[in-house]
């Protein structure tokens, strides 16, 4: 009953906001849930067939099980409208695994022979190991965070992989590129190169930046158009308060040159952008940048994304 109720907790828990780091935190959480069932598994090995299987033989038809419930818990999230992902079963098998090379280790009752001289030790190691390997993900989730925070009020170079688990994309393409030919300002960089799609509206669009924009009047982002035409692209801004119909949020057309561009929006009119009610610029939550129908692909490079106060605009 507790590994069921375990199971269901790690499927249904809801974040008081769902953010990132916490989607990290929840897939890590399926190697100390496995942990708990594999642990619980053997506990039922040893208590039913421990009389009539050697000592190891018991750690392996709990391996076994344990993996076979790992599979399950996955394939049956097909029924509750979810995805199977093989990295959530790889982080229930390494809960697994680990728990059990745990208790090996500790099994004064199993013994392996002299050809492995200190195997207790190196389980426990192992163990310890494949653990860490898995909350790697979270720390570098975390590094990101942080390094996006000392940042301010830049809120994205796009020149590091640190950053792109921010940015979604929608019939379009990014990836980390040094800097166009041309663009003296950022000469030897690493920049986005965005690929917006022949679509209806190809979109990248920001989450998670640094929300509270209230201290500051302006919102800059140079970008950089490759090949010979103009184009208009829209920038959308939206809050944590938009019900997502186009009356509630920040929309405008901005024109871009062949070659480097300064986009330069008052945050006094991002403020008034909703309809009916003042945007909250002290929880901003969503930026994007789209280009409407493009007849041939488009070709931007983004860079430096930030906010700016009045006085540094003197400057």
């Amino acid at each position: 009953g507790a590994v069921a109720a375990l199971l269901w907790a790690l499927g249904h828990m809801r974040s008081p906001a769902q953010t990132l780091l916490w989607g990290q935190l929840m897939n890590f959480g399926h190697v100390p849930l496995f942990a708990v069932v594999a642990s619980c598994v053997l506990g039922l090995c040893m208590g039913l067939l421990g009389d009539g299987l050697p000592r190891h033989r018991l750690y392996v038809v709990a391996l076994v099980w344990s993996l076979a419930l790992a599979g399950a818990s996955e394939v049956l999230q097909v029924f509750d409208n979810r995805n199977v992902e093989a990295l959530d079963f790889l982080r229930n098998a390494v809960g697994a695994v680990g728990a059990l090379a745990l208790w090996a280790s500790v099994d004064r009752r199993l013994e392996v022979g002299a050809a492995w001289p200190g195997w207790r030790k190196h389980l426990r190691w192992f163990a310890v190991v494949i653990v860490l390997a898995a909350l790697v993900p979270v720390a570098m989730m975390a590094e990101s965070y942080r390094r996006m925070d000392g940042r301010v009020p830049v809120l994205f170079h796009f020149d590091s992989v640190l950053e792109l688990p921010f940015i979604r994309k929608y019939d379009a393409e990014l990836e980390l590129v040094r800097s166009p030919q041309g663009w003296t300002e950022y000469a030897g960089r690493r920049v986005g190169r965005v690929t917006f799609q022949r679509a209806r509206h190809p979109t990248i669009a920001i989450f998670e930046m640094h929300r509270d924009w209230e201290a500051y009047e302006w919102l800059e982002w140079d970008l950089f158009l490759e090949g010979d035409l103009a184009i208009d692209v829209v920038l959308r801004i939206d809050d944590l308060e938009a019900n997502g119909r186009y009356k509630d949020r920040f929309n405008v057309k901005l024109p871009l040159r062949p070659g480097s561009n300064r986009l330069r929006i008052p945050l006094a009119e991002v403020r008034e952008g909703p309809e009916s009610r003042a945007m909250n610029l002290g929880a901003i939550n969503t930026l994007m940048l789209f280009v409407s129908r493009p007849e041939e692909p488009v070709f931007v490079c983004v860079a430096d994304l930030k906010l700016v106060r009045a006085k540094e605009e003197r400057r």
